[in-house]
C-alpha cells in the first residue's frame, strides 16, 4: 500500500490432526499390569495467527523502515487415552497438549490460628504454603487440583526490526519476546538448587521469607531439601510457577559501508566495518526471580551478551 511505503502480510490457520498414535494404558486399571498397544485414535486441534507489518520511507539522504511480526498459536486436546475423572473440572480432554493439575497456592501460612482454622495439608506449621480448597469440603486432597494451561511453550512470540540509514552508515536492531509462557522455577522432588544446607537459594526466596519475627511474609519460610509437603510431587502447586514473558534487545548493530571511490583504489568489490551487539538487555522481564526466560531452565548457563566489532569484505 502507498507506493509499497506498507506492507503487511496475515495469516489465519485451523488444524485438526487425527489418528494421533496414543497408547490407551489409561484404559485398564495400573494393578492389573497390564500394557495395551498403541493405537491411532488421538485427536488434536490448532488454531492461530501469523502477521507481519512493516512501514518503509525515506526524508532527503535518510532511510528507514520498521517490520514487525506476531504470531498466537495455541492446541486442544479432542480425544486421547484419559481415565474417568470423579470431577469433571479435572479433565484435561478440552485443554491444551501440555495441560496438568496441580494445587493453587493462596499464601503463607501467618501463625498457628491461621493453620487451625483453613483446610490444610495434615503436619502444616507456620510459614508453609496455603493450598486452595477449590472443592469447598474443609480438606486438602487431590479433588482440589486444577488444571493449568500454559506450561513452558509460549503461545505468542513476537518480533520488531528497525533499519536507520543514512548515506554510508546503517543502524539495525531487533527486538523479540515471548508471552502467555508459564514455566515452574523450582521443581519438585530432586532439586539440587534448593538443598536446604547442601545447595543455594535464589535471593528472591530469601527477601521477605517467613520467620519467627517476619510473619506476614510473602515467601515460605526456609526448608530442607524435600522436609515440606509444597516440595514434593505430592502436592505439586503454582507457588514455583512463574509468568517467563520477556521482550530483550536480540541485535543491534552499526556499520559503515567504505565510499567506491577508495576501494577502487585497492580492488576490493565491497567492505565495511561493523560493531554489533547481541543479547544487550531486556526491555522487560515477567520472571520475578529475575533469571533468563530464553534458557531451558534455571540451573542453564543464561544467554551470552556479546559486543563484537568486525569487517565484511568482498573482493
Amino acid at each position: 500500500m502507498f507506493e509499497s511505503k506498507i506492507k503487511f502480510d496475515i495469516d489465519a490457520f485451523y488444524q485438526k490432526r487425527t489418528d494421533i498414535l496414543v497408547a490407551r494404558n489409561a484404559s485398564v486399571p495400573s494393578f492389573t499390569g497390564l500394557s495395551l498397544p498403541d493405537e491411532n485414535f488421538g485427536i488434536v486441534t490448532s488454531k492461530g495467527v501469523d502477521a507481519q507489518l512493516g512501514y518503509s520511507n525515506k526524508a532527503g539522504k535518510l532511510r528507514y523502515s520498521v517490520t514487525g511480526n506476531f504470531s498466537f498459536a495455541r492446541n486442544k486436546i479432542i480425544e486421547y487415552d484419559e481415565p474417568s475423572r470423579t470431577y469433571d473440572y479435572q479433565r484435561l480432554t478440552g485443554h491444551s497438549t501440555s495441560a496438568f493439575l496441580q494445587y493453587k497456592a493462596i499464601g503463607i501460612f501467618k501463625d498457628a490460628d491461621q493453620v487451625a482454622a483453613t483446610p490444610h495439608v495434615p503436619g502444616a506449621r507456620p510459614g508453609d504454603v496455603i493450598l486452595l480448597d477449590y472443592n469447598e469440603d474443609g480438606n486438602i486432597t487431590d479433588a482440589d487440583r486444577i488444571v493449568y494451561d500454559l506450561n513452558g511453550t509460549p503461545e505468542i512470540t513476537f518480533g520488531v526490526n528497525f533499519s536507520l540509514q543514512y548515506k554510508n552508515w546503517q543502524l539495525q536492531a531487533l527486538v523479540q519476546g515471548v508471552g502467555n509462557n508459564w514455566k515452574r522455577i523450582a521443581n519438585a522432588e530432586g532439586d539440587f538448587i534448593y538443598s536446604g544446607t547442601f545447595g543455594n537459594y535464589f535471593q528472591y526466596y530469601a527477601n521477605d521469607r517467613w520467620t519467627v519475627d517476619n510473619t506476614n511474609a510473602t515467601m515460605h519460610r526456609a526448608f530442607e531439601r524435600v522436609e515440606e509437603y509444597w516440595r514434593t510431587t505430592a502436592y505439586l502447586c503454582s507457588f514455583d510457577y512463574y509468568n517467563m514473558a520477556f521482550s530483550r534487545l536480540k541485535n543491534l548493530e552499526l556499520s559503515y559501508t567504505l565510499p567506491s571511490s577508495l576501494l577502487n583504489s585497492i580492488k576490493v568489490k565491497s567492505a565495511n566495518v561493523y560493531v554489533t551487539g547481541k543479547n544487550l538487555f531486556f526491555l522487560y522481564n515477567k520472571n520475578a526471580v529475575g533469571t533468563d526466560p530464553e534458557v531451558a531452565s534455571v540451573t542453564t548457563y543464561p544467554t551470552t551478551r556479546v559486543v563484537a566489532v568486525g569487517a565484511r569484505i568482498s573482493f
